[in-house]
């Protein structure tokens, strides 16, 4: 399990970065999240958190480490490259876009079986 815990703290510190990275290149002017004129502001923190969680996810949903069964916990066939590490910044960049694309792509499926089994329903009738 430990294994597990140091590549996911690499996964998300890399990711860290990219948020900071990101909040540089939009122009973020505070470090805390704030609201101003009802407008809201993530600031640094905000990306750099949405940056570790985005990279984390994706790493965890995409990398090698979708396969690892916490409950057997067996990390032989787990294990993170250079490509993964590198690569959690740029994801971490774009964290906040990454989450929401899964987020609506598992919504899309949702409302479509949804939506099918409601069709099927009415036909039965």
């Amino acid at each position: 399990m430990s294994y597990l815990l140091g590549a996911s703290l690499i996964v998300a510190f890399m990711g860290l970065i990219g948020g900071a990275i990101n909040s540089l290149i939009v122009g973020e002017k505070t470090f805390w999240p704030n609201r101003t004129k009802g407008v809201y502001s993530p600031g640094i923190f905000g990306n750099m958190m949405v940056g570790a969680v985005a990279a984390f996810v994706v790493w965890g949903v995409y990398g090698n480490a979708a396969s690892f069964d916490v409950l057997k916990n067996d990390a032989d066939g787990l294990s993170l490259s250079v490509f993964q590490v590198v690569m959690s910044i740029p994801v971490g960049m774009s964290g906040g876009r990454i989450l929401m694309g899964m987020a609506e792509r598992n919504g899309d499926k949702l409302a479509k079986d949804n939506f099918a089994r409601i069709v099927e329903r009415l036909m039965e009738k």
